[in-house]
Formats: C-alpha cells, sequence, structure tokens
C-alpha cells in the first residue's frame, strides 16, 4: 500500500486549487515607513481585500531588497481591486517617500 500523498484526497479525487499570485520585488532603506504605510492599507481594506495571504522575504545577498508574495482566489480578485473604485480609499505614497 503506498504512502498518503497530501495533494489526493481519500477517495482518490483529485483536488484542484487554483489560486493567482503575485509576486512583487521592491528596495528600500527604509522597511519601518513601508510597514506602517502597510499597516495603514491593511486597515483601510479589511472590508475589501481580496488577498488570502501573503508573506515578505529579504534577499540575503542584495541590501534593501525584499519580495512580498501575495495570495489572491484568482486573478479576477486581484482585477477587481486594480480597477475598482475601492482602489481609490487607498492613499498612495511616492516611491521617494519609501
Amino acid at each position: 500500500m503506498d504512502a498518503p500523498r497530501p495533494w489526493r484526497a481519500r477517495s482518490k479525487k483529485w483536488e484542484a486549487i487554483s489560486a493567482f499570485i503575485q509576486i512583487i520585488e521592491f528596495q528600500t532603506s527604509r522597511i519601518d515607513e513601508f510597514d506602517a504605510l502597510l499597516d495603514q492599507w491593511l486597515t483601510l481594506s479589511k472590508d475589501w481585500r481580496t488577498a488570502t495571504r501573503s508573506v515578505r522575504t529579504k534577499d540575503p545577498d542584495r541590501p534593501d531588497t525584499y519580495v512580498q508574495i501575495v495570495e489572491f482566489p484568482s486573478e479576477e480578485k486581484i482585477l477587481e481591486i486594480r480597477t475598482g473604485p475601492k482602489r481609490r480609499r487607498v492613499p498612495r505614497a511616492s516611491a521617494s517617500s519609501v
């Protein structure tokens, strides 16, 4: 008997997992200020945000370089935010401010 596989249900039917991820690479020497802006956005967007998960990593080889990986349930959900009226409610910082 084969060992159970995490991607296979007990009924031996495959489970389709569909998600859309956005990978954002950015540089800043002021990560604390970036985090403060991100916290503001998380508060403002809590009722309509469609991202389901987010992880940030720091590049060990390049100073002040980060990668943010954001997961959405589908590509359509991220497009709703990019093009919808709710986007306008999020304050934007200029690239030079962070």
